[in-house]
């Protein structure tokens, strides 16, 4: 057979090649090291700000640079209960809303809006209102003549800050009557009374300024220190004095719930019982005050109730010499005096108890315990 030559391949194509490669490799070396765009611009509230490529609606709400704030929780009244726990503030593209998790692009333009505000809920409840306390006459002894009976209110009421919207009333209460009186003042005769007590190292030192006149008193004492200082407690009752219960813990029964105020009268029957063995048959409240409520617990427990005629107010912690002569310029026939043997300081009130004593049975006075003055009691 007869042979062919072969041609060679033209040698100018390897270099043109070589070229073309070496060119697309230095494109691609350009393209992977060239810096990649990683921020957008966006505009909010005539702000521009710069976020991450792939941020969201919430991305521009939570970067600072928009001027609307999230709205209030407000209680039942409208007042602010906690800031920025309302509605939350809401992102506008050209007046339409936009979502949260949106995501957001270069050159977008957003205004904000205010968050609403929101109210707490509430909640309708029954309560019941204590009977309003009518006194007539005029006098430091009481007898309550109708206990009268409590009322009932429908209230709407804030379930977070407890706080009253609205007030129905759903049945009135009727009052409760408490006649005052005072003593007969025919005869020249006035009551010593101590609150506060027993007070070691003062309710002794009155004790014996006492025996030493032979002046008989009444002790309201406070079941708590009864308890505390049983002995002393007996030492009273055992010198011939009434004792009679100021409550156990000296609360205020005018502001006291009803379950306090039993057992405040309760607690301090039985531990002044088992201190002196005596019952007490009067009550006086501490500070005086008393609520219907409060007014109706003392008579279930078979108590009569006492405020006072004199009061020198001896725990302002005066000096003997004044607080005397308040004592003696105000007293009268009937009079029913307030001094304390305890609740703190009482050295001025032991210094002036002579003094007391001496000028008004040289006035012609006589001292009686509170069952003795009612004795010769005259209803006004």
């Amino acid at each position: 057979m007869p042979s062919y030559p072969v041609t060679p391949p033209p040698t100018h194509r390897v270099p043109f090649l070589a070229l073309a490669t070496a060119l697309a490799l230095s494109f691609l070396l350009l393209a992977a090291t060239a810096p990649a765009v990683s921020t957008i611009t966006v505009n909010v509230d005539g702000r521009e700000i710069r976020l991450p490529v792939g941020s969201t609606a919430k991305d521009v709400l939570d970067s600072g640079a928009v001027r609307s704030e999230p709205g209030d929780l407000l209680d039942a009244t409208g007042e602010i209960l906690v800031r920025g726990a309302g509605e939350p503030l809401v992102l506008l593209r050209a007046d339409s809303r936009v979502g949260a998790e949106e995501r957001v692009f270069d050159d977008s333009t957003f205004t904000s809006c205010y968050g609403a505000d929101i109210f707490e809920p509430t909640s309708t409840v029954t309560t019941a209102t204590p009977a309003p306390v009518l006194y007539t006459g005029k006098g430091p002894l009481e007898d309550v003549e109708t206990t009268g009976t409590p009322g009932a209110d429908e209230l709407v009421v804030g379930v977070l800050s407890g706080k009253v919207v609205s007030r129905r009333v759903l049945v009135e209460p009727s009052p409760m009557v408490v006649k005052r009186y005072a003593p007969e003042r025919k005869d020249k005769v006035v009551a010593l009374t101590f609150d506060d007590g027993p007070w070691p190292g003062q309710t002794e030192k009155i004790l014996a300024a006492l025996k030493k006149d032979n002046v008989k008193a009444t002790f309201f004492m406070l079941g708590s220190l009864a308890k505390k200082h049983p002995k002393l407690a007996r030492r009273v009752a055992d010198s011939g004095h009434q004792i009679a219960n100021h409550s156990y813990s000296h609360a205020n029964l005018a502001q006291a719930r009803n379950g306090v105020v039993v057992r405040e009268i309760s607690y301090g029957q039985k531990a002044l019982r088992r201190a002196t063995g005596v019952t007490p048959t009067w009550f006086r409240a501490p500070g005086g005050n008393l609520s219907s409520a409060a007014a109706r617990a003392v008579r279930e427990a078979d108590l009569r109730i006492v405020t006072w005629s004199v009061d020198p107010q001896d725990w302002r912690k005066p000096k003997p010499g004044p607080l005397a002569r308040d004592v003696i310029e105000a007293v009268e026939p009937g009079s029913i005096i307030l001094l304390h043997d305890g609740g703190g300081d009482r050295s001025a009130t032991i210094k002036a108890l002579p003094w007391i004593i001496h000028q008004l049975e040289r006035d012609g006075y006589s001292f009686v315990t509170l069952d003795e003055l009612r004795k010769a009691q005259k209803k006004k």
